[in-house]
């Protein structure tokens, strides 16, 4: 979203809620992958609004094109690891 409309989002999902198994190490997934769209209260229009829509619709049109990130880094606290994490393009 960012990359492509300069709309700030957050994932809710796999990061934010993923983790690591204690005893075995193994990652551990959510059940849902969400995002959190970023929209400044008491001052977007339909056109902010209208804006989401079409760089949404762009994204999944072109979704083939994107490949991805990969986790790097996380912070030592695991329940703001989508606050702390480090990414890499693919």
């Amino acid at each position: 979203m960012y990359q492509e409309s300069g709309i700030r989002a957050v994932e809710l999902g796999a990061c934010a809620f993923g983790g690591k198994d204690p005893i075995t190490g193994e990652a551990t997934w959510p059940q849902l992958e969400t995002m959190r769209i970023a929209i400044s209260r008491r001052v977007y229009t339909n056109d902010h609004l209208d804006c989401i829509v079409n760089a949404l619709e762009y994204i999944y049109q072109n979704r083939d094109s994107y490949k991805g990130l990969k986790l790097m880094f996380e912070g030592p606290i695991v329940s703001l690891r989508h606050f702390t994490a480090g990414f890499e393009l693919l």
